[in-house]
């Protein structure tokens, strides 16, 4: 959560509630990461944006930490860092 001093400072910055933290696009595809913390968990907003994602026919993940944003980036997407 942020505090209101920074809420408003990243909706001046153009910041939507609920968009992904991450786009990647491809080729022939558009991929959305939403990053969490080990524990955290999606808000409503990230869900819906999630649900627009997927109806749109792009793929989403939720990641929960950089070495498994790491691991998805090396082993599914074969982009090599």
């Amino acid at each position: 959560m942020h505090s209101i001093i920074t809420g408003k400072r990243l909706k001046d910055e153009g910041v939507k509630a609920g968009v992904a933290d991450l786009c990647i696009l491809l080729k022939n595809q558009t991929i959305f990461i939403e990053m969490k913390t080990e524990k955290g968990k999606q808000t409503i907003y990230q869900k819906e944006f999630e649900a627009i994602v997927k109806s749109y026919g792009h793929q989403y993940y939720v990641l929960h930490s950089i070495k498994e944003c790491e691991e998805f980036l090396k082993n599914v997407l074969k982009i090599d860092i």
